[in-house]
């Protein structure tokens, strides 16, 4: 049986000296419970969830540790303290200055790009609204040894994606395992080989969008496509009139090279049909967000400020473009 183990991550900062003088205890049991709830149903559903929460001194940790206590919050929250004093958080005529948010953006890159390098970044659910939310993630591992099948796409499905989606590869093929059912894959042939052709579909439109956003071209290797396991039974299937004559137009050395004249003919015209869109999405906002902070990551700001640049009135040439592909794509209507 094939086994899925896939957490969350969710990085939160906070400062006393970000709002001088506002931050009230009531505010900080309001964020509080709002975290305690979220994580609450997370386990009720048997989801995992890690939560690192970043402060500037200590004092504060132990403040909101008390809170989270309160709020019967599951024990799954690390405080990490980047101490200054307030002399350094201000100047000598009392105006607040950067430097606490200098260390925090240098501490978190570091943290994520060090520890959580195979990390999807997603937009975070509505549950963790007014949180001072700086990243979150989904991770996941997938041990398929007990079906050798579907352990080789694993084993060999990062050779498909862009260079910078394949130490994701396992939460992407996580995504479509739990849309698809395991059970399906396992008992069905016709479910394996659909399975197989969504995740090539995936494949493809990562390509597709990195070519959206002048991050590439669209370079999916067929070749290598094939050798992830599709049954050609299974493809010549899926072949209409059109494209058979097509390929009889011209001579392959070997069915691999047929296959994969075949397969690119297929996935060409119907990839966007197939893959639908994964489970955490909801629309194109949020499938964008993910696409683009992984091509382009920006750990230099919390999330509602990347949002609202990303997302906002005066999108360049290039975001504009990668947008409007999503966005009048199939897989986002």
């Amino acid at each position: 049986m094939t086994t899925v183990t896939t957490q969350t991550l969710l990085l939160l900062a906070s400062s006393q000296w970000t709002a001088p003088g506002k931050r009230s205890a009531a505010e900080q049991e309001k964020q509080a419970l709002r975290l305690s709830n979220h994580l609450l149903r997370q386990q009720q559903q048997g989801r995992k969830t890690t939560v690192v929460w970043y402060v500037n001194e200590g004092q504060l940790a132990e403040q909101l540790q008390q809170q989270l206590q309160q709020a019967g919050c599951p024990d799954c929250v690390t405080f990490v303290v980047i101490s200054q004093s307030p002399s350094d958080i201000f100047n000598n005529e009392g105006e607040w200055i950067e430097d606490w948010h200098d260390d925090l953006r240098s501490k978190i890159e570091t943290d994520i790009n060090h520890r959580h390098a195979n990390a999807l970044e997603l937009w975070p659910p509505n549950s963790l609204e007014d949180l001072p939310v700086w990243y979150y993630c989904v991770m996941a591992d997938i041990d398929a040894s007990a079906q050798p099948e579907l352990d080789a796409i694993c084993d060999h499905y990062a050779d498909l994606l862009p260079n910078h989606h394949r130490p994701k590869a396992q939460a992407w093929l996580a995504m479509l395992l739990e849309e698809a059912g395991e059970e399906a894959l396992e008992s069905s042939w016709l479910g394996y080989n659909d399975f197989v052709l969504k995740a090539i579909a995936l494949a493809k439109l990562l390509h597709d969008f990195d070519e959206a956003c002048d991050n590439g071209f669209s370079d999916l290797s067929y070749g290598d496509a094939v050798q992830v396991g599709i049954s050609p039974l299974f493809l010549g299937s899926k072949l209409t009139e059109d494209d058979l004559l097509e390929l009889e137009a011209y001579v392959y050395p070997n069915e691999d090279d047929l296959c994969s004249a075949a397969l690119e003919l297929y996935i060409d015209r119907e990839y966007r049909e197939l893959i639908g869109l994964p489970a955490p999405f909801s629309g194109a906002d949020d499938l964008f967000y993910t696409l683009w902070s992984s091509t382009w990551p920006d750990y230099q700001e919390s999330v509602d400020r990347r949002v609202e640049q990303l997302l906002g009135e005066n999108l360049v040439t290039e975001k504009m473009r990668a947008f409007e592909f999503l966005q009048g794509s199939s897989v986002c209507t």
